[in-house]
């Protein structure tokens, strides 16, 4: 298993030598290795040193930026400090290896929040399953910071009872990204998970606050935020970032916009967040009543992880976020997943490892079907990914409920 962990790495860094970004203002699709660490993570936290605001599109470009840092939270610059400190061609081997350490590390949350016994077979094994699905390569490759997310949301669920505080420092990872924390939050009060909220918004304001003052001192607060609405307004022009044209988009909403050929606002996403978020959470409520534990493996951090992907504007290399609760449903023995009926559990096993095996959907492929672009083949095979989501969520809200009716007849 080490001798396979260290083909993938080494195939992996060698795809990334071969297909390597370097910096620039303009995107190439053929070159795409370690993209994302150049424009979301290295220089644009290297504007952000230098005092000068990473949202803004006249500093993306100073800085060879394809695209001005969307309106993430300043967190993303303040734990990359570290990596823009350092010459490119250093700092970007270490994030590799970061990131795959981080990769590691989700497999070994998997194994000890489903309390399981360590084993190394155990633990190479889902370390390289991981790297092989489809959003732990693209996280490899590219260079985004999604398993720093992921990781923040996996401690925010698990530790929100046993360890309110560092629950709360998890929440401030997740806050890297808007789409993540806030519809992770609002699930967590139908938990009652409200110490860890607490705490987490200490941390999130105290971190943000950090960051935001530091570019206000040396921009003035109105500049930033006018550069922040910029930023969000040039995401809705993208046309790569329009629902119609992604082969990667996982939220309902965005499938619903791709099928109709629709742009829908940031209030639209609000809302459709609200909505879907609202009613999950009553399952998430009946779930946590009958949990053993309240970890990161259980059915309530399922439909929560689920919901967030589901509920506002996601990719499939966010599908990284369910890996844990996947790796829960292998070793279910003492979770309170047992609880669920096993077919029930083989449903939600087998549409949850759809997004990490399926690589119809990604460019590559898509290129080499014979599918006219934007034809209702096209669309319906980029939304397979999403639509086994959406069922993976009502097959886990089926088991809730299932193992609820239970309860209630022993009762």
């Amino acid at each position: 298993m080490l001798l396979v962990l260290a083909g993938l790495l080494g195939l992996t860094a060698l795809r990334v030598y071969k297909n390597y970004a370097t910096p620039s203002t303009e995107f190439s699709w053929s070159h795409r290795g370690f993209s994302d660490f150049h424009n979301g993570t290295f220089l644009p936290t290297r504007a952000f040193v230098d005092g000068k605001s990473p949202y803004s599109s006249e500093v993306a470009r100073e800085y060879g930026v394809a695209r001005a840092t969307p309106p993430y939270s300043p967190v993303v610059f303040l734990i990359h400090i570290p990596f823009a400190l350092l010459p490119l061609s250093v700092s970007r081997i270490l994030f590799f290896g970061y990131t795959a350490t981080l990769i590691a590390g989700l497999a070994y949350c998997g194994l000890r929040m489903s309390r399981q016994p360590f084993r190394w077979f155990d633990f190479l094994a889902l370390t390289n399953l991981l790297l092989l699905s489809r959003p732990g390569h693209v996280t490899l490759f590219t260079g985004y910071f999604t398993a720093e997310i992921v990781i923040g949301c996996v401690i925010a669920l698990h530790f929100s009872k046993s360890r309110p505080v560092l629950s709360g420092l998890g929440l401030v990872l997740a806050s890297i990204k808007p789409n993540f924390v806030i519809p992770l939050m609002f699930l967590m009060l139908f938990r009652k998970d409200f110490r860890a909220l607490a705490w987490g918004v200490v941390f999130c304001c105290l971190a943000g606050g950090i960051g935001v003052g530091w570019l206000s001192y040396h921009n003035g607060f109105s500049q930033v935020l006018a550069d922040v609405v910029s930023g969000q307004q040039s995401l809705h022009v993208d046309p790569t970032e329009m629902p119609i044209n992604t082969w990667t988009r996982v939220d309902l909403l965005g499938m619903i916009a791709k099928a109709i050929d629709w742009v829908p606002s940031d209030g639209t996403y609000m809302a459709c967040m609200l909505v879907i978020a609202s009613l999950v959470g009553f399952a998430v409520g009946r779930a946590v009543k009958v949990e053993e534990n309240r970890g990161a493996t259980g059915p309530s951090a399922l439909l929560v992880m689920l919901t967030v992907l589901l509920s506002i504007y996601h990719h499939t290399y966010d599908c990284l976020l369910i890996s844990v609760p996947a790796i829960g449903l292998i070793f279910y023995g003492r979770d309170s997943m047992s609880r669920v009926s096993s077919g029930t559990r083989r449903v939600i096993g087998v549409l949850l490892a759809v997004p990490a095996v399926n690589y119809l959907s990604t460019k590559s492929v898509m290129e080499l079907l014979p599918l006219p672009p934007l034809s209702v083949a096209w669309q319906s095979v980029t939304m397979i990914n999403g639509l086994c989501l959406v069922v993976a969520l009502l097959a886990t809200i089926f088991g809730v409920y299932q193992v609820v009716e239970n309860k209630q007849e022993r009762a």
